[in-house]
């Protein structure tokens, strides 16, 4: 059986070569190193992972994913993060792609808590582009933002990480319905972690 690591988050412990955001976030002791993950990967047989830029270690310092996508690029993908207002993101979007063998983009609404946003919508064109999957972070609040923008690009694969972010509680039908409803478009793509 093939095994997919469809969403794995690695760290370093070189805070000198991969320097972090103050108060990361990261987990404990040995648990999200690089040379931990390899390790349980190979003890259970996965042939491949995604590896997602997570924010509350890194920021949107992209350098370890891009290391670990261009030294790994049969068993890893690479998905990066990049600030949607950051005027330099669609160029490190390329350079990322072109030179370190990134596969996918985990996308952000704005500032303003939009997808419906130049700078989100810059990115995903530049992804379009490039051909890569982009991997949108949003909760249910932006079901909407989002459906406008699976309108706008429909020839873009988006896979919707953590299925809109649910909220524990005892009635889990809204996430539900609102995967649902968004599984109308058929480059959307629902990814529970």
């Amino acid at each position: 059986m093939l095994i997919i690591d469809a969403h794995a988050h690695v760290y370093s412990g070189d805070d000198i070569q991969y320097p972090t955001i103050s108060s990361p976030i990261r987990p404990p002791g040995k648990s999200g190193l690089l040379s931990t993950f390899e390790a349980i990967a190979g003890e259970n047989r996965v042939a491949g992972a995604c590896i997602v830029q997570t924010l509350s270690v890194y920021g949107w310092d992209n350098h370890l994913l891009c290391d670990v996508s261009k030294a790994y690029p049969k068993h890893i993908a690479g998905v990066c993060s990049l600030d949607p207002e950051n005027s330099k993101s669609p160029a490190l979007l390329r350079e990322y792609v072109e030179n370190w063998g990134v596969r996918g983009l985990r996308s952000y609404p704005a500032s303003n808590g939009r997808l419906d946003h130049p700078g989100v919508e810059g990115l995903w064109r530049h992804a379009e582009a490039l051909k890569i999957v982009v991997n949108v972070s949003v909760t249910r609040d932006s079901t909407d933002d989002l459906a406008r923008m699976l309108e706008r690009f429909p020839n873009q694969p988006v896979v919707i990480d953590h299925c809109l972010i649910p909220r524990p509680g005892p009635d889990p039908a809204g996430a539900v319905n609102d995967m649902t409803r968004l599984a109308k478009y058929p480059n959307a793509y629902a990814k529970l972690n």
